[in-house]
């Protein structure tokens, strides 16, 4: 029997280096209680290996989503990244088209 512990969402211990991640929804922001202190995030849906998950991105992964696929969430749906795992953390590398 295989056992996953890594949740619902997108994290260094949820993920393997070199999986593909497909946005499948054009996310939301949500708040958090995070260690007290009440915060807004942007969640958003997606699909990795077969499974349904949820990637917050940090600001700076935020800015490479928006430097590679747009600011209007819209357009992301159906975008993929690859995760990439160096010295213990997870950074996503979107894949974008090459136009010829």
């Amino acid at each position: 029997m295989e056992v996953e512990f890594g949740g619902d969402y997108l994290n260094i211990e949820s993920s393997k280096d070199g999986e593909i991640a497909e946005i499948t929804g054009e996310g939301e922001y949500v708040e958090i209680d995070f260690q007290g202190i009440k915060k807004k995030v942007f969640n958003i849906p997606i699909n990795v290996s077969g499974t349904k998950k949820i990637y917050t991105p940090g600001n700076k992964a935020g800015k490479i989503l928006i430097k590679s696929f747009g600011k209007d969430t819209k357009n992301w749906i159906g975008k993929k990244f690859e995760v990439v795992h160096i010295e213990n953390k997870m950074l996503i590398r979107p894949l974008t088209e090459i136009k010829v």
